[in-house]
């Protein structure tokens, strides 16, 4: 086995002791500082993790914890773009900075908000030479599911996520059933629509945070499948769908770790989702490696756009 192949068991793994990983796993890890290195580091966000106290069972202590998840309207403090960390050539730094976060309890990430987003999308024309990727870079339906999805994230009430939901989802239901569109944008299209509709009537934090990371996947395979071709109409559509989602996924994840109390069941899944996430992170990361120079000027300079447009909206003074 490759290197990122003994990564991805890693992230997958229940255990991360030799006794728990599989012989070659194990032997691999021997021999290649770097494969080793990273399990040392998921060791300590894991350890790290489970050494925050546990929330007791009482009902106040419940409605504690509820009341700190809830949306902040407050502006988020002036700090460095996640987007921006996201684009670091060193795993090794972006790691280490992964866990300092978790162990620090983490920061909130400066929001985008809608006009950023719009600010953000761009259209495009199916290039017939690029196959299913122009395709899916084409599509403003998802384009528009995508932004639908980030607003009803960042709403902070129940009623107005309904009231988004019942405003953007019957014209977009229209135009999905009418375009005609590559079974995979097809595919992704209809989990945006699904997601929606869920986050229109639940606000529970770790459920949301775990399906962002899945769309945060599905966005990110599309990218890389369109990265060898290197047309960058298309890649600037698709680095943007990746980008804003990666950039939300990145505020709903400090916002749990901000929480000082998570019972047992709670620590289990935000350490499913960090390890999740950084997987996804680590795959854009050997992309940016092993794409084609201009694509990979493409993807930075698309991520680096998403990170100034949502500074642009910071208050004055901030």
């Amino acid at each position: 086995m490759n290197c990122r192949e003994i990564q991805e068991q890693l992230f997958a793994a229940d255990g991360l002791s030799d006794d728990a990983l599989p012989p070659e796993l194990a032997s691999h890890l021997q021999v290649c500082p770097a494969c080793a290195a990273l399990r040392s580091k998921l060791i300590r966000l894991e350890a790290a993790a489970r050494s925050l106290p546990v929330l007791s069972d009482s009902s106040a202590a419940k409605q504690d914890l509820l009341r700190q998840l809830q949306p902040k309207r407050q502006p988020a403090p002036t700090i460095q773009s996640p987007v921006r960390l996201l684009m670091r050539r060193s795993w090794q730094a972006k790691a280490v900075a992964a866990a300092v976060l978790v162990v620090l309890g983490g920061t909130l990430w400066i929001a985008l908000t809608r006009d950023a987003r719009q600010v953000a999308r761009t259209t495009g024309s199916v290039n017939p030479t690029t196959g299913l990727a122009a395709q899916a870079g084409d599509s403003s339906v998802v384009d528009r599911l995508v932004d639908m999805n980030l607003d009803l994230a960042d709403a902070s009430t129940p009623a107005e996520r309904n009231e988004i939901f019942a405003e953007q989802s019957a014209p977009l239901t229209a135009t999905l059933e009418q375009d005609h569109l590559a079974p995979q944008e097809k595919e992704l299209a209809s989990k945006l629509l699904e997601n929606g509709k869920w986050l229109s009537s639940n606000t529970d934090p770790f459920d949301e945070a775990e399906r962002f990371v899945n769309v945060a996947g599905l966005l990110f395979d599309q990218l890389q499948e369109a990265a060898p071709a290197g047309d960058a109409k298309v890649l600037a559509r698709l680095t943007r769908r990746y980008g804003l989602v990666a950039a939300r996924l990145d505020n709903a994840r400090a916002k749990l770790a901000d929480v000082k109390n998570l019972n047992p069941e709670q620590k289990h899944r935000y350490e499913r989702l960090v390890r999740r996430q950084t997987e996804v992170e680590q795959r854009l990361q050997d992309l940016l490696q092993r794409a084609p120079e201009m694509s990979r000027k493409e993807i930075r300079k698309e991520l680096e756009d998403i990170g100034k447009a949502g500074k642009k909206k910071k208050p004055p003074g901030k």
